[in-house]
Order: C-alpha cells, then sequence, then structure tokens
C-alpha cells in the first residue's frame, strides 16, 4: 500500500460540512448539492460505521462562517493508496471510504486569520465599563443566582450600540460557568436574527479586567415618560407553583392561559417564537423567574400589561462542556444523543411536574396552534452568515476562558443540529 499522500488546499470559497446534519436525518436542503462537480471526501470518524461525505460547497460552514475566515487542511489518501485529485477524481470519487486518522483523512479548520482579525476588531467590540457608574437604586441587582453589577451608561458614549443614560447588567459568571458569557451574547445575536425578543446583549470589560455580558436593561429608558413596571411569572402563578425552589409545576398550557387572562396581545405568537427559540439554543432555565410581563400605566390610568422580552439566556449552547471534552470524544453519534437529552423548563400540561423535550414541545405546540407555522418556517428559515459578526467579538474577547476555535465549531454544530433536529419534527 502506499503512503498517504498529503494535500494541502485553501480554496476560495465557502466551506460546508454536511456530517451533522446528514446524521441528524439527511436533510433535503443537501440533495442537490451531491451531485455538483465540487470535490468530495468520505470518512468513518470513530465510533461510527457509515462513511460521512463531505463536500466543498459555495455555502457557508453550516452557513456561520464567511470563506475568506475559513481554511480547510485535508489529507486524503484512500484504502487503496490513491489519493483524490483536485476535481474529485479516483478512489474517493467512487466513494471508497478512507478511515479517519492522524494519516489519512482529517479536516481542520484553521482559524488563524479569524483570530487575528478578532483581535485587531476586539477594541471596537468589547465595551469597555471601567469608568461606568452604577446604579443609584440598585449597584448590585439582587434577583437571579449569578452576580450582576447594574451600571448607568455614561451620556457622554459615543458606542452607538448603547444608549447614553441607560442601565445596563454586567454578569460576570465565574468558574465552571464562565462560558454562559459567550451562551447570552450569542443568544442575543441569534434572537435578532430569528426575530425573538429577547434583551441586548455584548461582551463587556471592566477595570479590573473581569469579562461579562452586558445586558440592556429591557424597562426605565430614557425616553419612557412613564415607566412600566416589571412582574415576573412566580409572582403570576402564586400558589400553582408547589416547589418554590424549583419553580414547578410550570407549565406552557398555563402561561399561555395567565397571559390571555391579562389581555396580553400576540400571546401565542411570542410563546411560538420563545420555546422555539430556546430550543434552537438548548436552554433549559426559563423558569417562572425567567419570564415576567411588563405593567403599564395608561394616562386614564386603566393598567396595560405586555410579555417582557426572554431574558437569562446563559443557561444554553452547551455552556457547562468544558474546552478539554470538546475534541476527540465528540462525533456526530453523541452531539445527536447531546441534543435529545435537552429539555425546557416547563412542560406541556401543569401534571407533568418535569420539562418536555426541547424538540417534543415545539413540535406539541405546533400541532396545538397550527396558525403559528408560517413563523416557525421563518425562524428556521435564519440565514446563519448573519451571525458572523458574533464570532470575532467572541474571540476577541481576553478571558480567563475564552472562546475558542473549537468551542465555535461546537456551537455552529449545536446550532445546526438542533435546526435539523426541529425541522424533522415539526416539519417546517
Amino acid at each position: 500500500m502506499k503512503p498517504p499522500v498529503k494535500r494541502e488546499k485553501q480554496w476560495p470559497v465557502r466551506v460546508a460540512c454536511p456530517a451533522i446534519d446528514a446524521a441528524l436525518g439527511a436533510p433535503a436542503w443537501l440533495a442537490p448539492f451531491r451531485t455538483q462537480a465540487f470535490p468530495t471526501i468520505a470518512i468513518s470518524p470513530p465510533g461510527y460505521g457509515t462513511p460521512i461525505l463531505l463536500k466543498v460547497l459555495r455555502i457557508g460552514l453550516a452557513g456561520f462562517m464567511p470563506s475568506r475566515h475559513v481554511r480547510w487542511d485535508v489529507h486524503c489518501a484512500d484504502r487503496a493508496g490513491e489519493p483524490a485529485d483536485k476535481e474529485g477524481n479516483g478512489a474517493l470519487a467512487a466513494n471508497k471510504p478512507a478511515r479517519w486518522n492522524a494519516g489519512t483523512v482529517r479536516p481542520e479548520i484553521r482559524a488563524a486569520k479569524w483570530a487575528r482579525r478578532a483581535h485587531r476588531s476586539a477594541a471596537l467590540t468589547v465595551v469597555d465599563v471601567s469608568n461606568w457608574k452604577p446604579d443609584d437604586v440598585n449597584p448590585i441587582f439582587p434577583v437571579g443566582s449569578q452576580p450582576k453589577r447594574l451600571l448607568m451608561c455614561p451620556q457622554t458614549c459615543s458606542d452607538g450600540r448603547l444608549i447614553p443614560g441607560h442601565r445596563y447588567l454586567f454578569k460576570v459568571p465565574v468558574e465552571w460557568k464562565t462560558h454562559q458569557v459567550w451562551s447570552e451574547v450569542i443568544a442575543a445575536r441569534l434572537a435578532e436574527v430569528v426575530g425573538a425578543d429577547v434583551p441586548r446583549c455584548f461582551v463587556g470589560q471592566d477595570a479590573d479586567g473581569q469579562v461579562g455580558a452586558l445586558i440592556e436593561f429591557f424597562y426605565g429608558y430614557p425616553s419612557q415618560v412613564e415607566v412600566p413596571r416589571f412582574v415576573h411569572a412566580s409572582d403570576l402563578l402564586g400558589k400553582t407553583i408547589t416547589d418554590s425552589k424549583k419553580g414547578r409545576p410550570h407549565s406552557l398550557r398555563r402561561n399561555i392561559s395567565i397571559c390571555r387572562r391579562l389581555r396580553i396581545p400576540d400571546v401565542i405568537d411570542w410563546w411560538g417564537k420563545t420555546i422555539l427559540f430556546d430550543a434552537l439554543i438548548g436552554n433549559t432555565d426559563r423558569h417562572p423567574d425567567n419570564w415576567g410581563v411588563l405593567v403599564h400605566r395608561l394616562p386614564t390610568h386603566q393598567l396595560k400589561y405586555s410579555l417582557a422580552p426572554a431574558f437569562d439566556n446563559g443557561t444554553s449552547l452547551g455552556y457547562e462542556v468544558l474546552d478539554k471534552n470538546l475534541r476527540p470524544e465528540w462525533d456526530v453519534k453523541r452531539l445527536r444523543a447531546y441534543i435529545n437529552r435537552g429539555t425546557h423548563h416547563c412542560g406541556w400540561n401543569r401534571s407533568e411536574g418535569i420539562g418536555r423535550g426541547h424538540i417534543d414541545l415545539c413540535r406539541i405546540f405546533a400541532e396545538t396552534f397550527p396558525e403559528t407555522g408560517a413563523i416557525i418556517r421563518d425562524m428556521l428559515g435564519f440565514p446563519g452568515d448573519r451571525l458572523g459578526e458574533v464570532w470575532p467579538e467572541c474571540m476577541g474577547a481576553s478571558a480567563p476562558r475564552p472562546f475558542t476555535e473549537a468551542r465555535l465549531a461546537f456551537v455552529v454544530a449545536l446550532l445546526e443540529g438542533r435546526r435539523a433536529a426541529l425541522r424533522a419534527a415539526i416539519g417546517a
């Protein structure tokens, strides 16, 4: 057998890796590309018997990474020792699988250019809060399990993303939860893309060098004459919650019923978007203290209610997975099992007592409220490259536990895997 032939090539096109999606059910959108005349690589990852085709396509890596920041170094040799040529001819073109090991086929994302761009743009994207003053009333925000500071954006702030004179929460997760910073920021960007109602969030850094999530306070804006009052859902659910520590029982049907009783407009649309968004990011923590309503007092002294933005989205996007556990243990089978284990905090009925699976609750909701079909299709059809700006923001921040290239690939795989699973379950 001939020794492996090394082929190293940097293509000026975008790269797609359908391995994740193929294992999750071979979505229909891949079909038109399987016959295209682009280079093809057949691989057999460890622990996964069926060869997976990787095609170099003129689309983004799972739709999320701009081509100028991606480089693939591919080392190819098939079992017969016949390497694939530039046009994909040879044994590999005939779909003869090669084994995935150090000497044969090993696709690897090289993000050196990406990292350099991230460091160059860090000064523009990371918000310096070292000179921000704490809020006069609540300098230390008293709600939640994570330490938070309530800061006031200076009136002299020239950053167009921020609101001068407005309050922002600065959350600095500690120890093994530090990756929640990236989850909060990425979730906020994804919400803007899919149309979910979520507070804006940025990467912030204080005078001590601590990196945290800087979250826009969703009421009390300088332009508001009458500031609304926020009420947590736990206060609305009252005695129906028998376990106050866990916030259960907690059911989606009950949540919708209470909102309807308060005559909140567009209740079904809001909840449909929120649970689908939570399923996309894998949020497990939408408990009754992480959603609520805003109470507005009208000039006629009547009260009007609206749902507050879905806040506190850090318990998501695999934040608990340590960097050392991202590679090489992760394969497609393990990724699929991880996605299937995810649950919402709430169930469908009050009698369930536990949270429903992310995908399952969305399926039940779509079957119960078929009028939300168009909204669901629009959300799941989001263009992934719209998230391109958030990656440099995360990778450019100097943090004790940085947002690494391995975590970037992991987050992208989770988003695409969950989107494929939701499409398959809902039929979107």
